[in-house]
């Protein structure tokens, strides 16, 4: 915007009156505020679109993922606009907002994520815990990105062995730290295609605690790990690889045995003391889950086969899929699988990244809070349900917030009874699809668009 912000009164009140309080609710405007302050991302003068209403506007844009940011910063201020009888035409174009984005960065939402997303459920939330143990689990998964020169230099792409581009996407890798019950993720990492996604594993256990059961996938499987997760007075329960060597030194009195795994640093030329685990061999007697007799095996840092039984903990393992559940729930359902993250820089991508998971974490909060009202497990809960709820209520909060606050949360708790899921059936689906891909070939970097004349200057009629 060109005019003087101190020459427009109708602005400043239009500024004073944008508020979203289901989003600020559980992520305030004052620890907001306090992040830029820290990061030193605070506006020297007085501009049209300060820090803190950028940071809200992140946010708001992970709940209306599938739209553009001009149009979701029109969302934003329809009802103030409304309040403060403020032209809608002249808020700030796109260009403005692309340019206030960039100049907020991401280090603002990364830190606001760190500061304000944390498990949220407790002992009396089913399935939360188990042995005393707050159940959390880790995984990682890869997402496309706007296929720009940026993009593609920093964060990498797929490509065969011949050297020729494979993905039609540049790519980033997520690491996520999930609550298993409430589906909360409360840390993640994001990294470039290329990067050793073990590294980032361990980055991840900063914020694992004493008292919490950690689960992963047996590709994070070491001794490095496995000792950090120890060191935080944490414990394990993971997978382990078919060709992984696992000696038994002393049987226990169900069948499972306590084995040694050591460290291989230097060769294994070294003083760390070996880590004793259990683990757990155990199949599957069904021919369509197990139609092979294969037979698998759990290592837990658990060794108590009384106060621990087997049979609890392979059951335990499985509660792992509901990180998988979360990540689809992001993926499928807030951002859509097939539309990439928009932005054209690796800092917009990174800033994209955390804004949409503080978004989730509003969305999964919301969820939880009326999960206790109706005294019912938050799997039961339909997030994409929720989700629209939010979405067709923002502008009536901003509206009706302080005079409707309760009625407002009970229409939470009833949306959610309404659309409340059926228990979980005993099924599985076959690996196929019913519609293959087209036939077109993929583009290419030299299949650029190309400028023609007005229509109008070449049409020509024939025979005259």
């Amino acid at each position: 915007m060109s005019f003087p912000l101190e020459s427009q009164p109708d602005y400043l009140q239009l500024l004073a009156k944008i508020d979203v309080p289901l989003i600020t609710e559980f992520v305030p405007l004052s620890v907001i505020k306090s992040v830029i302050q820290e990061c030193r991302a605070q506006e020297k003068r007085l501009r049209c679109l300060p820090a803190w209403l950028m940071v809200l506007l992140c946010i708001v844009r992970g709940i209306f993922a599938q739209e553009a940011l001009a149009s979701v910063f029109a969302r934003l201020c329809i009802v103030p606009c409304l309040l403060s009888q403020f032209n809608l035409s002249k808020l700030p174009d796109k260009s403005a907002l692309c340019l206030a984005r960039y100049r907020l960065g991401a280090r603002p939402l990364a830190l606001l994520f760190k500061q304000v997303c944390h498990p949220i459920a407790t002992p009396q939330t089913p399935g939360a815990f188990a042995f005393g143990y707050r159940l959390v689990s880790i995984d990682s998964t890869k997402e496309t990105i706007a296929d720009t020169p940026a993009n593609a230099d920093y964060f990498g792409r797929h490509r065969t062995k011949k050297g020729r581009d494979d993905a039609a996407f540049p790519l980033f890798q997520a690491l996520y730290l999930c609550e298993c019950s409430t589906h909360v993720i409360f840390d993640a990492v994001i990294a470039p295609f290329k990067t050793d996604h073990y590294h980032y594993f361990r980055r991840l256990l900063r914020s694992v605690d004493a008292g919490m059961l950690v689960l992963f996938d047996r590709g994070f499987i070491g001794y490095d790990s496995i000792q950090a997760i120890k060191d935080r007075q944490a414990q394990v329960l993971a997978p382990v690889k078919k060709d992984m060597k696992l000696r038994p030194q002393r049987y226990l009195s169900d069948g499972t045995y306590i084995a040694h795994l050591r460290s291989w640093a230097n060769k294994g030329a070294n003083d760390d003391p070996p880590i004793s685990i259990r683990v757990i061999t155990y199949t599957i007697d069904d021919p369509q889950r197990n139609p092979q007799k294969a037979t698998f095996r759990l290592i837990t840092t658990l060794l108590g086969p009384d106060l621990y039984p087997a049979e609890t903990l392979i059951l335990l393992y499985h509660q792992r899929w509901d990180i998988e559940i979360a990540i689809d729930e992001i993926d499928t359902h807030q951002r859509l699988t097939w539309t990439p993250f928009r932005s054209q820089k690796p800092v917009g991508v990174i800033q994209e990244f955390y804004a949409l998971l503080l978004a989730y974490f509003v969305i999964r909060s919301v969820m939880y809070r009326s999960a206790v009202v109706l005294n019912e497990t938050p799997q039961r809960l339909s997030f994409v349900n929720a989700l629209r709820l939010i979405q067709h209520v923002i502008p009536v909060a901003q509206l009706l917030w302080d005079t409707y606050y309760r009625r407002i949360i009970e229409l939470f708790h009833q949306w959610q009874l309404y659309f409340r899921l059926p228990p979980r059936d005993n099924r599985i689906n076959p690996r196929v699809v019913k519609r293959k891909r087209n036939k077109f070939r993929r583009k290419k970097p030299e299949d650029c668009s190309i400028k023609v004349p007005p229509f109008a200057d070449v049409v020509r009629l024939c025979g005259a």
